[in-house]
């Protein structure tokens, strides 16, 4: 499925994607390309990423490409807790290494992530 077409299928989220992209377009058709300029160095300088998160972005699209390939096998269940209801996600202990992930479910890779145990929780030294 393409971008657009996905973009299309969900009604609120084609609603949302012409809502953003209407001053963007106006712009081109005007064809002002002082304005159009302009409103790009804005998005960017609004927009810019930071270098730290540029290689989380890259780990994360390589496992993804990796898992619809079939060169990854994503488990259905958490192997930290064994939830078969929560969301699944991949930890990253290395972005360098983006193959070598961690499976865990949403609050597994929320504590393992999280410098201080949350309320309730015992401490593991």
């Amino acid at each position: 499925m393409s971008t657009w077409e996905y973009i299309k299928s969900d009604p609120k989220r084609h609603k949302a994607y012409k809502e953003r992209h209407a001053h963007l377009k106006r712009l081109r058709r005007l064809k002002d390309l002082d304005k159009f300029r302009e409103y790009e160095r804005e998005y960017n300088r609004t927009h810019a990423k930071k270098k730290r998160s540029t290689f989380k972005c890259k780990a994360g699209s390589i496992v993804r490409n990796a898992v619809v390939a079939g060169k990854i096998k994503k488990p259905k269940t958490c192997p930290s807790c064994g939830d078969k209801k929560c969301k699944i996600e991949g930890h990253h202990a290395d972005y360098f290494r983006p193959l070598s992930i961690e499976w865990l479910c949403t609050m597994c890779h929320g504590k393992k992530h999280r410098k201080y145990p949350a309320i309730g929780e015992k401490h593991d030294k």
